[in-house]
């Protein structure tokens, strides 16, 4: 007899004790109850058959074997009293003998002791109890309610008479929801006593437990906020244990995963790849998954030079997708092997409006580091991605070699893909060239803070002076929150560091004179005075510098007004009566007229189009910088001009992209309407568009209405340009296409100098011997890796391997 399958979800009903029947089943349950069902005679349908089915809800169609384990036990005991099941017991002995070794222990498990506990179970409940007394009976229970309203038979209850065990609130008492309620005897009637709001029932036996279930179902809320709060860290688990693919029945170990979940552990914290090799880590993994066998050190450079490969194509196709143009950092770095190295960052805006930052190559570049070895490189990594033909400019750091770089470019690449013909698409670090500048000017007061910086090479040298030092800043009443740092002298904001941190223990280096008597290089007050103009001079740079390198927010739009802030200082500067600041800022303006005499246009343009700002801020910005009314007028017209430069050549591009998509559309269209022929075909449909869309018309009220708005309050604190572009890019279509592209462009390359932070990690002495393949997906990987996670709050600053220190907890 073939065995019916039993549905999934179908649980056996419990038994006295509390367990199922199918519980001891591990190792052959399934190949046992297959023999079982085929060794069933058919005269046992007929003793299966005489049951009556559970009330109320019938039982699921089950085999043979399954349906003996759901029998209720009365029935069982009823059934066992007439011949005819009798007989049909004693074939069920006959057939245990003939069952295997192996199997026998499995049917005697499933059917006669279903069947001794059925007869016990019919003599417990008709003995008879001892008398309840009078007094008040109250019965502690220890079992917890449960966190589901149960499903139980409300016609089930204590027998009348019985008296329950002390201590056992469950003696006798089969409804589940008796968990809810305490038994107690008032005055010789059984109540039952809730235990969240003690609201006392009737609990007459007779009567069944309906009482209790509307108690439980409807009235009682204390009960409901328990369920449902227990309900919610169940379904929490369940979800997290679905999550994580913990679950008994759910998880399938997927070694091909684990092999990925380990290059990618390697890229993003940058552990050695011998890590694979480590005793420790291998028996780490071993202690987990025992079958998981560890990838060897080349089997998982080839993982992560697949996973490079795999990343690769992702972005490619996402750049090749995106509309915006892309903005260009490019830097050179030499490694501990004197080694050059060129990284390529890419800055774009997606189609949500989202800045994106990414490493496009990290390659080594041979000797000589000329200009056309520089734009051979170059060139080669913009057609492997396939951007040359949607650059918008190129950030270089101020040299020679890099302006040749340039002009070998604009020789190489199609100026018609280039914004204005390629007249925009040099840009110079911001942040260069405010270090050019203040380097000029610390030359002239360099003397003036050198016992500044001799005193700070003191108490700084030995591990006992520094523990000196702190100790009178104690006595001293000055809290020691800063360590005295010692400038480099190739980075001026070090100097502006090293100034900042000694002004704040001033009153303590007069007093370790007294106490020291080889520390001879004390700062005057006259010393001490300059230190604090010349810091706070500094602190303009040093602001507009951190401001200058972000790279998670546009700073296009912050450059304008940035660096007229500069210029109006330097002016100011200039005539203060210190003469030591007024040749600083001197020197400083020569410098900066040097590179921005002239602003550079399309930052010009990124202010005009933060609705904070428009024409209206470029304006007041010029006339501070510009004190002549003539000179002050030319410089806006400029920015003015080159803004309807650039809305022209936009809008002429869109046109044309309309032209190219309508001609194979429209030309079915036309020829299924058959009036085509009298208005001149398709040419001339296509004549019209690209006429609506190129009209100087548009152009100018496009534009005009943009400036004519009101602008946005300037000291919203929740201002973002990228958000209210997003919103009105449907309002101002062909500006909204330019501020994409312009706020791109990054001011500094400060992005791919950070990669050389990384470089020299991955490329460290112990690692001297990598090959150039794995040092690109390694770095690229790590870049590309990195971005979705640093979305979601991640620090990589925070994830490196090399980065450890001890966390102290508040509780022990």
């Amino acid at each position: 007899m073939a065995a019916v399958p039993v549905p999934a979800g179908t649980r056996p009903a419990p038994t006295r004790s509390g367990r199922l029947f199918s519980s001891p089943l591990q190792d052959h349950s399934v190949a046992a109850l297959v023999q079982i069902n085929q060794c069933l005679p058919s005269n046992l349908l007929q003793f299966r058959e005489s049951f009556k089915p559970p009330v109320p809800v019938a039982p699921p169609p089950l085999s043979s074997s399954s349906r003996l384990c759901h029998l209720r036990k009365s029935q069982l005991v009823e059934s066992s009293n007439s011949s005819q099941h009798r007989s049909s017991l004693c074939h069920l002995r006959h057939l245990r003998s003939t069952l295997s070794s192996r199997v026998r222990p499995i049917f005697v498990r499933l059917v006669f002791s279903n069947y001794f506990m059925a007869s016990n179970a019919r003599e417990d409940t008709q003995s008879n109890s001892v008398a309840p007394n009078d007094n008040e009976v109250e019965v502690q229970s220890n079992a917890n309610p449960t966190s589901e309203t149960p499903q139980a038979t409300d016609n089930v209850s204590t027998p009348e008479g019985s008296t329950p065990n002390e201590g056992d609130n469950k003696t006798h008492v089969k409804s589940a929801y008796w968990e809810y309620f305490d038994r107690l005897k008032v005055e010789g009637e059984w109540k039952a006593k809730c235990k969240f709001c003690k609201t006392v029932l009737s609990a007459n036996p007779r009567n069944g437990t309906k009482s209790l279930r509307n108690h439980v179902d409807r009235y009682c809320k204390r009960i409901k906020v328990a369920n449902s709060r227990q309900s919610s860290i169940v379904e929490s688990l369940s979800k997290q244990s679905q999550k994580q693919k913990l679950s008994e029945d759910g998880f399938v170990f997927d070694p091909s995963f684990t092999r990925k979940c380990v290059a990618e552990m390697i890229i993003l914290h940058e552990y050695p790849m011998s890590c694979v090799d480590h005793h420790g880590l291998r028996r780490a993994f071993a202690s987990m998954q025992p079958t998981f066998k560890m990838p060897s050190r080349n089997t998982i450079r080839k993982d992560i030079l697949k996973m490079y490969g795999d990343e690769k194509q992702k972005l490619t196709l996402q750049l090749d997708e995106n509309d915006s143009r892309v903005a260009i950092t490019t830097d050179m770095w030499t490694s501990n092997q004197e080694k050059g190295y060129m990284v390529v960052t890419a800055h774009f805006i997606d189609t949500s409006w989202k800045l994106h930052m990414r490493i496009l190559s990290f390659c080594y570049v041979p000797c000589p580091h000329t200009s056309e070895v520089l734009t051979e490189t170059l060139m080669k990594i913009l057609l492997e991605w396939n951007i040359d033909r949607k650059l918008s400019t190129i950030t270089l750091d101020n040299c020679s070699t890099n302006d040749a770089m340039i002009d070998g470019l604009l020789g190489r690449l199609d100026s018609s893909f280039l914004m204005l013909g390629g007249k925009l698409l040099h840009m110079r670090c911001c942040a260069h060239i405010l270090n050019l500048i203040v380097k000029d000017g610390l030359s002239i007061v360099k003397e003036s803070i050198e016992k500044i910086r001799s005193s700070v090479l003191y108490w700084t040298a030995t591990q006992k002076r520094t523990e000196t030092f702190v100790s009178w800043c104690a006595k001293t009443a000055i809290s020691f929150t800063r360590k005295l740092v010692l400038d480099c002298p190739t980075r001026w904001n070090s100097t502006y560091l090293m100034l900042e941190t000694a002004l704040l223990y001033k009153a303590v280096f007069p007093r370790l004179r007294q106490k020291e008597p080889q520390y001879k290089t004390v700062p005057s007050n006259e010393e001490w005075e300059l230190a604090k103009e010349i810091c706070d001079r500094l602190k303009l740079f040093y602001d507009v510098t951190q401001l200058f390198s972000g790279s998670k927010f546009p700073t296009a739009n912050l450059y304008f007004t940035l660096v007229c802030k500069i210029k109006v200082s330097l002016d100011e500067w200039e005539i203060s009566t210190n003469p030591l600041i007024a040749n600083m800022a001197s020197n400083m303006k020569k410098k900066f007229e040097k590179y921005w005499d002239e602003i550079h246009g399309i930052m010009g343009v990124a202010a005009v189009l933060d609705p904070r700002y428009k024409m209206v801020g470029v304006e007041f910005q010029f006339e501070k910088m510009y004190p002549d009314p003539t000179e002050c007028s030319k410089q806006v017209d400029r920015i003015h001009q080159l803004c309807n430069e650039l809305v022209n050549e936009y809008t002429q591009k869109m046109s044309s992209d309309v032209s190219h998509v309508s001609v194979g559309v429209g030309t079915k269209e036309l020829n299924e309407s058959g009036n085509a022929s009298s208005f001149g075909g398709d040419d001339y449909m296509v004549y019209l568009k690209r006429r609506k869309m190129t009209r100087s018309s548009y152009v100018n009220v496009e534009l005009d209405h943009y400036l004519e708005e009101e602008i946005h309050p300037p000291n919203d604190p929740n201002f973002n340009v990228l958000k209210w572009w997003k919103n009105n890019q449907m309002k101002f279509k062909v500006l909204a296409k330019i501020a994409k592209d312009i706020y791109a462009i990054p001011v500094s390359t400060v992005a791919s100098e950070s990669a050389f932070s990384t470089s020299g990690r991955v490329i460290s002495p112990h690692r001297a011997k990598l090959k150039q393949d794995i040092i690109e997906a390694l770095m690229c990987g790590q870049s590309w890796l990195w971005a979705p996670l640093g979305s979601k709050g991640l620090n990589l600053d925070l994830q490196t391997f090399n980065d450890d220190e001890d966390v102290e907890s508040d509780q022990e």
